[in-house]
């Protein structure tokens, strides 16, 4: 099942969901859920619905990963993504955003609109046009936590298939 973003809050691991909850686990008992961790900073906590589903998803079968990151998207190399909303947005793009760990890894600047020659942030860079584009080189798996986070998928998967 796939989901973005407010959804989440209408999603329970828990055996005991109430009806407003979709059951995650009558889907399917071996599951891994994958949520962006949303922080800022370090320091920053998980919204109270993401740590519910890492509580829940503790009592029984199956993986929650929670990004080491800000978004998925902070597992691409920074550079690389840049690139591909350049090369995507042309026009557009003046200059690359920051792109570390707890940044907006999708947002690059653009010429202001109204003529002034200041540079504003633009946040709606071609997602998918960016994953083709970067999908075709090698993939880092040292990136923060991605080659733990990888290896505990490929286990749970092959448990649940009794390999």
């Amino acid at each position: 099942m796939f989901y973005g973003g407010g959804l989440i809050s209408h999603l329970s691991a828990s055996d005991d969901a109430l009806n407003e909850f979709i059951a995650l686990r009558k889907l399917n008992r071996h599951m891994a859920i994958v949520l962006d961790s949303d922080k800022g900073d370090d320091e920053s906590e998980l919204k109270p619905h993401a740590q519910r589903i890492v509580t829940e998803m503790s009592e029984g079968a199956g993986v929650v990963w929670v990004t080491a990151g800000r978004e998925i998207e902070n597992y691409v190399d920074g550079g690389e993504l840049q690139s591909a909303l350049k090369t995507l947005h042309p026009r557009l793009y003046k200059k690359a955003g920051k792109t570390g760990q707890y940044d907006h890894a999708f947002y690059f600047f653009r010429e202001n609109p109204n003529g002034s020659g200041k540079q504003i942030t633009y946040k709606g860079g071609d997602k998918v046009g960016a994953a083709a584009i970067v999908c075709n080189k090698p993939i880092d798996l040292d990136t923060l936590d991605l080659r733990e986070k990888i290896n505990e998928l490929v286990e749970m998967i092959r448990k649940a298939n009794s390999l």
